[in-house]
């Protein structure tokens, strides 16, 4: 999670350079305390390896999720940003479809599917996805109006203190101190980045 978190990066250097959104001095800092957020907050289990594997699917998934919010960034700086809603289901389409053929390949090669989904797990999955839609149509239109060196580190690490928060409150997860520190930092830098 915290390697596809330093994703914001490539949306803030293409802000920067396409658009000439300024990286102020307290945002700089800010950033530079959000990833030490980020790395505080990885758990208290000490895994002292990772293998090759892990490590390039981790840089993958940040390259992807990097390269998503790039082109949110410019469907909202196009002429066509108004379209925010067509934008996301079109993407929720696209996306099933890649789904659709990547199972019917892993069928063909022999993996079977071995999962069933039960009606009442069906409305809940739908339910999330109107949700995850509904946050993808205001993320977009945030994207469009907010500037990138503010909102990508503003939103990855307010998601990273709300879940340890919802996580303690919820499932009386205890966090250490280092945990702890990741939070009180990632305030700081909200705060700072906001001034």
């Amino acid at each position: 999670v915290m390697l596809v978190n330093f994703s914001m990066i490539i949306p803030i250097a293409v802000s920067v350079i396409i658009y000439n959104e300024k990286l102020t001095v307290l945002r700089i800092f800010g950033i530079i305390l959000i990833a030490l957020a980020f790395v505080l907050s990885t758990g208290g289990k000490k895994e002292n390896s990772y293998s090759k594997k892990w490590f390039l699917l981790s840089i993958i998934a940040s390259l992807m999720n990097g390269s998503l919010l790039v082109c949110q960034k410019l469907f909202g700086k196009s002429d066509w940003a108004d379209e925010n809603v067509s934008f996301v289901a079109y993407g929720y389409i696209t996306a099933t479809v890649i789904s659709v053929l990547f199972c019917a390949i892993l069928y063909f090669k022999g993996n079977r599917i071995t999962f069933k989904i039960k009606p009442s797990v069906f409305l809940y999955t739908l339910s999330l996805g109107l949700i995850l839609g509904l946050f993808q149509i205001i993320n977009t239109k945030a994207i469009a109006t907010i500037e990138s060196s503010l909102l990508f580190p503003t939103y990855n690490v307010g998601s990273l203190i709300l879940s340890s928060i919802s996580g303690v409150l919820i499932l009386h997860d205890r966090l250490n101190k280092k945990q702890l520190l990741s939070i009180v930092i990632g305030t700081i830098a909200i705060i700072m980045m906001n001034v």
